[in-house]
């Protein structure tokens, strides 16, 4: 329970797994798995030695549990951003008010000096907004690229553009994916 947690949060700390397990003894939990080198843990951050492993934690859940989980979880948190990404992760189709609220964290969170964490619920936001609204997909997709190139990655930027650039549905929006594509582009 304690690594499928560790797996599925953005940053898992010792108090976030305390939290979703409702267990006051996480770090007692957890000492298996640090002797044996699957996670790190300092100054209460939990760090995966290997990604690959949360993943195949994750992947060994069957969607649906692994949805009901998530939800669970996401009553659990305190932690705002946390709670949301669960929240979307867990919902088994596009929800427009679920990609939102990422939208909105993810505007928080950059103005808060973190673009990284930004890109990532930004992304969260775009698959979780519906594929016929191709326009608020182009919006974000735009506003993802832009986040990853000020943060300085520049490829993912890159291809995050030019994929908005090929789905814009309106000359207008075409238009803003080409300028800041070739603006990635020049760097």
């Amino acid at each position: 329970e304690l690594l499928f947690a560790a797996a599925c949060l953005d940053r898992p700390t010792l108090g976030s797994l305390q939290e979703v397990t409702r267990s006051r003894r996480a770090a007692i939990g957890l000492q298996p798995a640090v002797a044996s080198g699957i996670v790190e843990v300092t100054d209460g951050t939990i760090r995966f030695g290997d990604p690959r492993a949360a993943g195949a934690i994750l992947g060994s859940i069957p969607p649906h549990e692994l949805g009901e989980r998530r939800r669970r979880m996401a009553e659990r948190l305190s932690d705002g951003v946390e709670r949301a990404i669960q929240a979307a992760l867990a919902a088994e189709a596009s929800d427009r008010g679920v990609a939102e609220q990422l939208l909105t964290l993810a505007e928080a969170t950059s103005d808060a000096g973190d673009p990284e964490r930004a890109a990532r619920l930004l992304e969260h936001a775009v698959t979780r907004t519906p594929a016929d609204d191709a326009h608020a997909r182009t919006q974000l997709g735009l506003r993802l690229g832009t986040l990853l190139a000020r943060s300085g990655d520049t490829p993912a930027a890159g291809e995050v553009l030019e994929a908005a650039l090929a789905d814009a549905p309106t000359p207008g929006l075409r238009a803003r994916a080409l300028h800041r594509f070739a603006l990635v582009r020049a760097r």
